[in-house]
């Protein structure tokens, strides 16, 4: 791949306790989703991953490595969110490309919840999962997308 995410790089993060709070991510006004405020209790499941352009941090990722019944063995993304200003430059594919690399022979599946990673997944050819009817919610939407096989 050539371009603005050719040369990108997976760094693996590791929190860090302060007192009462677990810093995962340094702050940084580009990234403005509030998954990446400091944790006060993270699970030992959680692996958080840095995607960088040289030194130049241009995504962000927390996901789980589980078994799912539907699924099997899955890299659940439980948040992953691009720079803001590098948006629509296929950073976001590229990260998840390298997340799979990391994580060979695992599904990545993610659980949406807005319009706009809802598109971000149908863009990538993800499938859409509903979940069962008991699970559904008036006005909430919580679907999971699958990578395809």
């Amino acid at each position: 791949m050539s371009g603005p995410a050719s040369d990108l790089a997976l760094v693996h993060i590791a929190p860090v306790r302060k007192r009462v709070w677990t810093y995962i991510f340094d702050r940084n006004p580009e990234f403005v989703k509030p998954w990446w405020r400091p944790e006060q209790d993270p699970s030992d499941s959680c692996r958080w991953v840095s995607i960088r352009q040289g030194v130049n941090e241009v995504a962000r990722c927390k996901y789980v490595l589980k078994d799912d019944p539907s699924y099997g063995e899955v890299v659940d993304i439980l948040a992953v969110e691009v720079a803001a200003p590098l948006r629509g430059q296929g950073i976001g594919r590229r990260t998840l490309g390298l997340i799979r690399e990391a994580n060979p022979g695992r599904r990545l599946i993610a659980l949406n919840d807005d319009a706009v990673s809802r598109g971000f997944w149908e863009r990538a050819g993800w499938t859409r999962d509903e979940p069962p009817e008991h699970f559904r919610f008036s006005g909430v939407e919580r679907v999971t997308y699958a990578e395809p096989l």
